[in-house]
């Protein structure tokens, strides 16, 4: 069965009651008509993006990627989506690399441990030191690509659509992706003198004049700087990523929403999270009666005999 094929047989998945195109041909249906340009302004935004970040070495459609020496083929498709902050359309390149043959390369990468995440907001809090958070946009994009993968250009890439594209970088889809951007982003950060910690690998520290220690952690794309100058850290990134969403102090970071108090004190509590799951479950199910038990009373799980 074909992707289109495919594509017909999936139900029509929405939104925020937005319609969420299968592909690039029902994303152009719909903005016709939506009578917009959402969606294909999402797309064009995107192939910027990559080309912005030398993704891609175009060649002619005649240039040979022989397999005896180790090149392979994956299509390329487009993802839609929106965003939930401001309803914005979203569209993301990925390659197929289910059809690449990764066993020859590590694909294991994690992400710093929540409870990492809490004791470094202590130890800032100890150590006055301030927080400021931001997102890498496209992070694993900024990352070399560690397979010999090419690729055809599709309509989307104008008047380059048949060219030969070969990956510099590690393009959405790719099993070593994640892998290759944390290895790449922690060896930005070993230039800048910081050292992963013992507790952590995602962890950064690094010593400062002040007698003692400035911290950075990356959880998938999202950093935290904990520092006395976190803007300047900042800064320093942003010579070699784009970072969006850039918050001084923020009030809400990987879940957990955060209030300060005059007295310096922080308040971590899940307020956010918790409220926008309650808000799609009841879009879905119906309204969510308050309880002033986490239970029905009527339920008796102590008769439970299973």
């Amino acid at each position: 069965m074909s992707r289109n094929q495919r594509n017909a047989a999936t139900p029509m998945r929405e939104k925020y009651g937005i319609r969420i195109p299968q592909s690039i041909k029902q994303a152009i249906i719909f903005d016709d008509e939506n009578t917009n340009t959402k969606g294909q302004d999402s797309m064009a935004k995107e192939i910027g993006s990559l080309k912005k970040l030398d993704v891609f070495e175009f060649h002619p459609s005649n240039h040979k990627c022989p397999k005896q020496q180790g090149w392979s083929f994956a299509p390329m498709h487009m993802v839609f989506d929106v965003k939930r902050e401001d309803l914005r359309h979203k569209s993301r390149l990925v390659i197929g690399g289910h059809v690449i043959d990764s066993s020859k390369h590590s694909t294991y990468s994690s992400t710093v441990q929540d409870i990492s995440i809490r004791l470094l907001q202590l130890v800032a809090l100890h150590n006055k030191l301030n927080i400021m958070t931001g997102d890498i946009s496209n992070a694993f994009c900024t990352a070399p690509v560690t397979e010999q993968i090419y690729t055809r250009a599709g309509p989307k890439f104008g008047n380059q659509e048949g060219c030969i594209l070969v990956l510099k970088r590690a393009l959405y889809g790719l099993k070593t992706a994640s892998r290759s951007f944390h290895e790449f982003f922690g060896h930005c950060l070993l230039q800048l003198g910081f050292s992963p910690t013992r507790a952590d690998h995602l962890w950064y520290r690094k010593s400062d004049d002040y007698e003692g220690y400035n911290y950075i952690a990356i959880h998938v794309d999202d950093i935290i700087i904990a520092a006395k100058r976190p803007a300047e850290y900042m800064s320093q990134i942003e010579q070699q990523f784009n970072v969006r969403n850039k918050e001084d102090s923020p009030s809400y970071y990987l879940g957990n929403s955060y209030k300060h108090n005059n007295k310096g004190n922080i308040h971590v509590s899940s307020t956010k999270y918790i409220k926008e799951v309650l808000r799609q479950f009841a879009k879905q199910h119906g309204e969510v009666r308050k309880q002033s038990i986490p239970m029905r009373t009527t339920e008796h799980p102590e008769t439970d005999q299973s």
